[in-house]
């Protein structure tokens, strides 16, 4: 009777090895799946970032480049007006010898060319192109509000992992203490 017992016993303990072993296996495939898993969404996060940085990089150098034109545009205007102003000043110092009738013809000439130079030259010709600025910042807006509409969704399937836990006090262990950290600063809040 005794040797059936320990035969019993011996079957027991195998039963509970061999699930002992395949506990760990699934144990230690969790842990696997959920290191890759790890890997894998800091790679994407990563990639995004790439990603989202090409874009902003892509994004300033169009405004760069939208900003270089207008402003060579406008220093080209300004060297037309700065070249006519140090005409009519060299006019100026010569005109005290002439006639009246060469000075009048030369205030009439000079006229003539500040009136063209004033209509070709005019800063409301010159702008950034509101449109372009208007679609890249919309656009800029857009990815934004996208990427923070699907946080909540990113929160709700990280809730959905979380469990509530109870505890017992009559089988927790005499020397348990239960701490969380809040701010970075642990806070006891049980102990046996």
């Amino acid at each position: 009777m005794q040797k059936n017992n320990q035969d019993h016993l011996m079957r027991q303990r195998e039963a509970i090895r061999c699930r002992l072993k395949k506990l760990n296996g699934k144990q230690n495939g969790i842990k696997s799946k959920s290191s890759a898993m790890r890997e894998s969404i800091v790679k994407k996060y990563e990639e995004m970032r790439r990603v989202l940085e090409e874009d902003c990089r892509i994004t300033l150098s169009l405004l760069e480049m939208e900003e270089t034109a207008a402003v060579r545009a406008l220093d080209s205007l300004i060297e037309a007006n700065w070249v006519l102003l140090r005409d009519i000043e060299v006019q100026l110092n010569e005109g005290m010898m002439d006639s009246e009738k060469q000075l009048c013809d030369r205030v009439t000439m000079y006229e003539d060319r500040m009136l063209e130079l004033l209509t070709a030259t005019d800063p409301g010709l010159i702008n950034l192109d509101e449109a372009k600025s208007d679609q890249l910042l919309g656009f800029t807006n857009n990815l934004l509000l996208f990427i923070r509409s699907q946080i909540p969704n990113a929160k709700r399937l990280l809730k959905s992992y979380s469990s509530e836990v109870v505890l017992d006090p009559s089988t927790a262990h005499p020397k348990l203490i239960i701490s969380l950290i809040i701010n970075s600063k642990p806070i006891r809040i049980w102990r046996s």
